[in-house]
């Protein structure tokens, strides 16, 4: 099975839907202004529209969400089968 690139299609994301460049993958999105409220909205539309995960806002944790690397992080954990099969997908 062929591994994806989840920090590649993160800023892909960034660039293409929500229209914004972000410096490296480690860019502090929030200290940046880059995510605030209404953007983080998008976002978490947006990777429920593209990559087919859903975060929950109720145990959504912000520093989940702080850099390119740590989202791509959360999408792999929550598009991994194990995660998939314990929320009953």
């Amino acid at each position: 099975m062929e591994q994806r690139n989840w920090v590649q299609e993160i800023e892909s994301l960034f660039s293409e839907k929500l229209l914004t460049h972000v410096e490296s993958a480690d860019t502090d999105l929030f200290e940046t202004g880059i995510l605030d409220s209404m953007s983080l909205l998008e976002l978490l539309l947006q990777l429920e529209q593209t990559m087919g995960v859903t975060v929950s806002i109720a145990e959504l944790d912000m520093d989940d969400l702080r850099t390119i690397r740590k989202i791509a992080h959360l999408v792999e954990c929550l598009a991994s089968p194990q995660s998939q099969l314990a929320a009953g997908v």
